[in-house]
C-alpha cells in the first residue's frame, strides 16, 4: 500500500446524494459469494456477476491494532492455520486484524497472479483498505490478491497454482515492482 485516496464527506460534497465517491461509507460491494474452493485451499470469495477492471470489490475490515497488540496477537494465533493481518501504516504502526471481527473480505485468497489489488483510502477521516479489480473478472471467478506478507510471519507454501507462482507466501523482493495499490 503506497498512495492514499480520499472519499468524499457527505455533508461537504457538492454532488450530494449523487456522489459516486462514497463507496466505503455506502458499502457498495460487488455481488459475491463465499464458498469452498475446488482445490481444497479453504474458503474463497467468488464473483456472482461480471466485474470490470477498476471496480471496488470489498473493504478489508478488522480491528485496527498497534505494534504491541500485533506482537501479542501474532504469538496468540501462532498455532492457527490462517492469519488475517494486513498492515495499514508504518508511522504510527497500525495493523488490521481480521481474525475475529471482519467483513467477508477475510476470505480473499492469495495468488501470485492476482485479479485484485489493495488500495489505501481515507473515509470520514479514517484509514481504510479496499480491494479493487486489477482486470475484468468473470462470473464464478475467485477474487484473489497478492498477500505480500512482510510482517515477519513465517513463510508458508503457496498453493495458488499460478503459472508465475513464487512457491512461498512472502514479501516480494525489494528490487521487484509491486502491482499492489
Amino acid at each position: 500500500l503506497r498512495q492514499t485516496f480520499v472519499e468524499c464527506t457527505p455533508c461537504v460534497c457538492p454532488c450530494g446524494d449523487a456522489c459516486t465517491n462514497q463507496r466505503f461509507q455506502k458499502q457498495e460491494y460487488v455481488a459475491m459469494e463465499c464458498k469452498r474452493t475446488v482445490d481444497k485451499r479453504g474458503w474463497g470469495l467468488f464473483a456472482k456477476e461480471f466485474v470490470p477492471k477498476g471496480t471496488f470489490v470489498i473493504e478489508y475490515m478488522g480491528e485496527v491494532i498497534n505494534k504491541k497488540g500485533y506482537e501479542r496477537r501474532k504469538k496468540e494465533y501462532a498455532q492457527e492455520f490462517n492469519t488475517y493481518f494486513m498492515q495499514l501504516s508504518n508511522a504510527p504502526f497500525e495493523m488490521i486484524d481480521a481474525s475475529r471481527k471482519s467483513s467477508m473480505g477475510r476470505f480473499l485468497n492469495h495468488s501470485c497472479d492476482p485479479n485484485c489489488e489493495t488500495q489505501r483510502w481515507r473515509s470520514l477521516g479514517e484509514p481504510v483498505v479496499g480491494i479493487f479489480a486489477k482486470r475484468d473478472i468473470q462470473p464464478d471467478e475467485e477474487f484473489t490478491f497478492d498477500y505480500q506478507m512482510g510482517d515477519g510471519a513465517e513463510q508458508k507454501k503457496c498453493r495458488c497454482k499460478a503459472a508465475n507462482c513464487r512457491g512461498f507466501l512472502g514479501k516480494k523482493d525489494q528490487d521487484e515492482d509491486s502491482d499492489s495499490g
